[in-house]
């Protein structure tokens, strides 16, 4: 679910890009890189969000990092567009083992 940006007004979702990564080498840049540690890990591709009228604005602060955006401002319209693309198989998700 994405989260407020009160400094941009707007709805988002924190991504890395990384083409080709293996899991095991994306935990340390979300730890590294992130307020909290991650507990899971999405993968997708930048054409499967946009295909579900989101959008990605890739900021390069910290390197390789961006935010999904274009998210309803209702939480309910949030809620049914992550179920679209979970429906659709947009996310293959990766919970992080302890």
């Amino acid at each position: 679910m994405p989260a407020l940006n009160e400094d941009l007004g707007r709805f988002e979702t924190s991504v890395f890009f990384y083409d080709g990564a293996t899991d095991e080498a994306m935990w340390p840049i979300g730890d590294q890189n992130l307020p909290k540690p991650p507990v899971a890990l999405g993968r997708s591709t930048r054409r499967e969000i946009e295909t579900h009228g989101l959008a990605v604005d890739r900021d390069d602060q910290p390197p390789k990092h961006g935010a999904i955006v274009g998210w309803p401002t209702e939480k309910q319209d949030q809620i049914e567009v992550s179920v679209r693309l979970d429906d659709a198989g947009c996310f293959a998700l990766v919970v992080r083992q302890p």
